[in-house]
């Protein structure tokens, strides 16, 4: 389902920061990688948002971006489907960008 910027602040960014909610990041469809990380900070004014991994921080541009959000049964990535995710939110920046955000059951 597409959902506008204000609702994946709203709905999932927002939440996951305040609860310190561990998600799985991943980027380009898994082919440039994927690590599990907290959001520590969201702008949605800015719209970006800051995540934390064990290694590093990434401040995300989302500006550009179309979301959709799905439950886990929808497939969006097939490997994590088995891994019973409870929801995921799809970023597409461009083309040949993307990124998925997976929070674990």
């Amino acid at each position: 389902m597409d959902c506008s910027p204000e609702q994946a602040f709203s709905l999932f960014f927002k939440p996951w920061c305040e609860n310190g909610t561990e998600i799985v990041f991943v980027f380009d469809r898994g082919i440039a990688g994927s690590e599990r990380c907290q959001v520590i900070e969201t702008a949605f004014d800015e719209l970006t948002i800051t995540l934390k991994s064990q290694y590093r921080e990434h401040v995300i541009d989302l500006s550009s971006a179309r979301f959709r959000s799905n439950d886990w049964r929808s497939g969006i990535v097939p490997e994590l489907l088995q891994s019973k995710w409870e929801c995921f939110l799809f970023a597409q920046l461009s083309q040949d960008r993307s990124l998925l955000f997976a929070k674990p059951r």
